[in-house]
């Protein structure tokens, strides 16, 4: 029997996220699902950011402890109470279905571990395009392997763990490579769960100078084919032994 009213934990990492964390917090009250809770980790905000959030009931704050989204994302998934587990930037927006469409999908498919949606990437016009902004991000709908896109059972983060808190930029796509690799079930629901938005301050197009991404990208990719060698080198033994 499945069950229909789980806790999911919502995390969130601030840090002077004031300008846009009220959009960001009204897609989570407008949800159909409303079984959840949002647990915040701030980075000793200085400006309206807490201010903000206390008006939430839903809403946990925590200090955070350490240094980076990664960690703040980590320090989230301790904090959560829910089975499951979603994100959501403080500069991004849900549609209104997003938790309960995903939720649904989780009880239907109990092989898949989490599921994915679409995002959606616009530029309200407030300020100009970053230059190193792909101008074709707005063209429509893609698959989104991001934070902001999953809902996942909290088991998953035992089975593959958190995220590498040493990594500045690309540690969610570095998370998403080791469950790809792993092969542990990953839906897809094919409509946008998440409209991103794109503007001057988004953290992959101010950690670009110096190649870090470059770097974190090559760091998680070599990572992967070792996963891989390792993975074919296991079947290959296991092929043996049996004959």
């Amino acid at each position: 029997m499945h069950e229909t009213n789980e806790l999911i934990s919502i995390i969130m990492a601030t840090k002077n996220a004031a300008r846009y964390l009220e959009q960001a917090l009204e897609s989570a009250a407008l949800q159909t699902y409303q079984h959840y809770e949002i647990v915040l980790i701030d980075a000793q905000s200085s400006d309206r950011t807490l201010e903000i959030a206390q008006k939430y009931p839903s809403l946990r704050c925590y200090q955070q402890n350490s240094v980076g989204f990664a960690n703040a994302w980590n320090e989230g998934i301790d904090l959560a109470k829910g089975k499951f587990i979603a994100f959501l930037d403080s500069d991004d927006r849900w549609v209104p279905d997003k938790l309960a469409v995903q939720f649904t999908y989780l009880q239907e498919h109990p092989e898949c571990t989490c599921v994915v949606g679409h995002v959606q990437f616009f530029h309200d016009g407030d300020e100009p395009l970053p230059p190193s902004c792909r101008k074709d991000l707005e063209s429509g709908p893609r698959i989104a392997y991001m934070p902001g896109a999953l809902l996942a059972r909290r088991e998953v983060f035992d089975k593959i763990g958190k995220f590498d808190s040493t990594m500045t930029i690309a540690s969610d796509i570095d998370w998403f490579a080791r469950l790809k690799d792993l092969n542990d079930g990953i839906g897809v629901i094919n409509s946008v769960v998440i409209e991103k938005r794109i503007h001057a301050k988004n953290l992959s197009y101010t950690n670009t100078e110096g190649g870090a991404y470059d770097k974190e990208i090559l760091v998680s990719l070599r990572r992967s084919i070792l996963r891989q060698r390792a993975c074919e080198a296991k079947s290959t033994n296991e092929q043996t032994s049996e004959t």
